[in-house]
């Protein structure tokens, strides 16, 4: 959970913790406003 890596979307370095906290967010978003929602894929 601590490993860092580029996250795809954003460009910028993370921990995997923080990936899913911005996942959560992306989706919620996508749940109610309609915004396209892509999943995070590393491999």
């Amino acid at each position: 959970m601590n490993d860092e890596f580029k996250h795809p979307t954003f460009g910028y370095r993370c921990h995997y913790r923080r990936a899913i906290e911005l996942q959560a967010r992306l989706l919620s978003r996508h749940l109610q406003e309609g915004v396209v929602y892509k999943p995070l894929t590393l491999r």
